[in-house]
């Protein structure tokens, strides 16, 4: 439950799969998890709490992921040198929401930051399928960091797969979870071609990057190669055009900029809530060389 309470700082959304006599599980010789209750403070009684009271797979779970869910046999393996299995369907539950499996630590299979397991489903036509699989998993505050850096890797390695080939989710919004855009980027985005938008994804995986390592770090600046800042000459006859509306409506000047092949990123830095804005996305601006 602490581990639970610290994961990466960020709001969670927590499901539960329960298959057996939970509160009288043993964590210790004599002492069970309904023991551990009555001793722990409230904090980590509320986490148990919404943890196990939240354990049907409701409507924000895709339709597919329920589907492949419910069709499916997950298990681990006992020991390396027993070729029993256990079941394991919250691990799979994880593993097919992207998500990070928590676990008791009762055993030293479930302290692992990585958890194989056999992944067995039908398809639609009934034929069986077979593969072992990695879940990222929780269990002790230790697992946390190593956790969240494993899952940001994955998430980086999957967008940047996405390169390759026209997404059919060409939007920007809630993709990055470490940039702000303003109210035009959006909009900006989804004029451009396909092809120039896979470029401008792209450059977001580098930004959205910079920013997890400098609030991870405590960095007073991101580290952000290939930035640029308009010169005096620039914003002097053109200034006009780096103004775009914020993430609230108001309108902000937006000075860097990092290119994408002959396009541009525009955004600032609020260097007090470490936090990187981007305000357009869209041609080369004019400047005093480029107009």
């Amino acid at each position: 439950m602490g581990a639970v309470a610290i994961a990466d700082g960020q709001p969670l959304d927590l499901l539960a799969v329960r298959s057996c006599n939970l509160f009288g599980m043993s964590i210790s010789p004599g002492y069970t998890v309904f023991d551990w209750l009555r001793d722990v403070d409230r904090d980590l009684r509320i986490w148990f709490s919404q943890i196990t009271t939240k354990t049907g797979l409701g409507e924000h779970v895709d339709a597919a992921v329920k589907d492949r869910f419910y069709a499916s046999e997950f298990h681990v393996q006992a020991s390396e040198s027993q070729s029993r299995e256990i079941e394991a369907r919250g691990l799979g539950l994880a593993y097919l929401l992207d998500g990070v499996a928590v676990s008791l630590a009762s055993e030293e299979r479930w302290r692992r930051c990585v958890v194989i397991i056999s992944h067995r489903w039908l398809d639609e036509e009934e034929q069986e399928h077979s593969d072992e699989v990695e879940v990222v998993n929780v269990s002790e505050r230790s697992n946390v960091k190593a956790a969240a850096n494993r899952l940001y890797r994955q998430w980086q390695s999957a967008m940047a797969g996405q390169q390759s080939a026209i997404s059919r989710v060409r939007s920007l919004g809630g993709v990055f979870p470490h940039l702000v855009l303003g109210m035009d980027v959006e909009s900006q985005f989804q004029a451009l071609a396909a092809d120039v938008q896979r470029v401008i994804r792209g450059k977001f995986i580098e930004l959205d990057g910079a920013v997890r390592e400098w609030r991870r770090v405590g960095a007073p600046l991101p580290k952000l190669p290939g930035i640029r800042s308009e010169g005096k000459a620039t914003m002097g006859k053109y200034g006009e055009n780096r103004v775009h509306r914020d993430r609230r409506g108001a309108n902000a000047t937006y000075k860097l900029h990092v290119s994408a092949g002959s396009y541009r990123i525009h955004f600032r830095v609020e260097s007090g809530q470490k936090v990187i804005e981007v305000g357009y996305v869209g041609k080369h601006l004019p400047t005093k060389k480029f107009h």
